[in-house]
């Protein structure tokens, strides 16, 4: 990525803040401000994906323990496909 900013190509960055960020600014930016719009955008990227990656997290957790209690207490197949299934919109 260094490399990238070093070789100052900076069309191409600007092409990637209109399009992947959403960013109309870009003509009036300067080099440097391109430069800091675009880690900050990646920042702000990697932060909203690490929120969606822990709500994922925790669904998951949610249903494993669904899951172990209904192996704990189900006596059937059908009672325990029933108790997984129990609220969910399946």
């Amino acid at each position: 990525m260094i490399k990238f900013f070093e070789k100052g190509n900076k069309e191409q960055l600007k092409r990637v803040l209109k399009k992947v960020y959403k960013c109309q600014d870009v003509e009036q930016m300067s080099d440097d401000e391109l430069v800091f719009c675009y880690i900050a955008k990646t920042l702000e990227s990697l932060e909203n994906f690490c929120e969606l990656a822990e709500s994922a997290e925790t669904e998951l957790e949610s249903r494993i323990l669904k899951i172990e209690d209904a192996v704990k207490h189900a006596s059937s197949f059908d009672e325990f496909k029933a108790f997984c299934l129990e609220g969910s919109d399946e």
